[in-house]
């Protein structure tokens, strides 16, 4: 499996409400459209609740959350992966509601959605 920054594909720019709207200008892709949905501080870090990627081929979740970092920025990298690029062990991830390891194994496809649910933090 090629590394995320050789997936060719793109984000879909977030509305003003936080919702994904259409896809950013350029060549359409007909092969695999994921939506992703921020929640906490994931949210927060993004400035959206929620994203569209669009790319050639199934990709994992790990390639995904990598790609979002580097559109979204630092912020959102620190709480979503370590200094290695691995999922930080504290974030749930869920895929189409069904909640996966934070491992590089689960592929993402076409209509899946992946909710990523940083820990809450407060007393």
């Amino acid at each position: 499996m090629a590394d995320a920054a050789k997936i060719v594909g793109r984000l879909s720019e977030p509305s003003s409400v936080g919702r994904a709207s259409e896809p950013v200008q350029g060549a359409r892709i007909n092969s695999v459209r994921i939506r992703i949905i921020f929640s906490a501080q994931a949210r927060t870090a993004a400035g959206c609740s929620e994203t569209s990627l669009e790319f050639s081929a199934p990709l994992t979740v790990t390639q995904a959350l990598e790609l979002v970092a580097q559109k979204y920025g630092d912020a959102l990298r620190r709480i979503v992966l370590d200094e290695f690029g691995t999922v930080q062990a504290s974030v749930m991830l869920f895929v189409n509601d069904e909640q996966i390891l934070n491992d590089n194994a689960c592929e993402l496809h076409d209509g899946d959605v992946l909710t990523v649910m940083p820990p809450i933090s407060g007393g």
